[in-house]
């Protein structure tokens, strides 16, 4: 119920990944992509299985921050689903028999 925490259940997901042990690399600089094989950033696609956007400096500026930050990554609606939908989508890639959950819409109507 709190408005201090809106982006929880990406940070949710992002510390499982870690646990499971595909947690994207985390990168210092810019990168215009995110190889989704690999998990790493990159200035040059590496494999066919990529995103660049908005969504890869929201990821970059997502991986840093713990459960308990209070700074201003993914304010808006549109970041949050877009993330969500990509980190589904990456753990859909990394994780044999993964199904999208039912879930998805409701987190993105609550956190919305």
């Amino acid at each position: 119920n709190s408005e201090k925490a809106p982006n929880f259940h990406l940070l949710f997901i992002l510390k499982l990944s870690d646990f499971l042990g595909i947690m994207p690399k985390h990168s210092s600089g810019e990168c215009l992509f995110f190889d989704i094989e690999n998990g790493i950033f990159t200035n040059t696609p590496v494999s066919k299985n990529y995103i660049k956007g908005e969504v890869v400096k929201d990821l970059q500026n997502i991986l840093g921050i713990k459960f308990d930050y209070n700074n201003k990554v993914l304010t808006n609606i549109n970041q949050r689903k877009d993330m969500l939908n990509f980190l589904i989508s990456y753990y859909e890639f990394h994780v044999p028999g993964f199904k999208r959950p039912k879930s998805v819409d409701i987190l993105n109507e609550v956190f919305s």
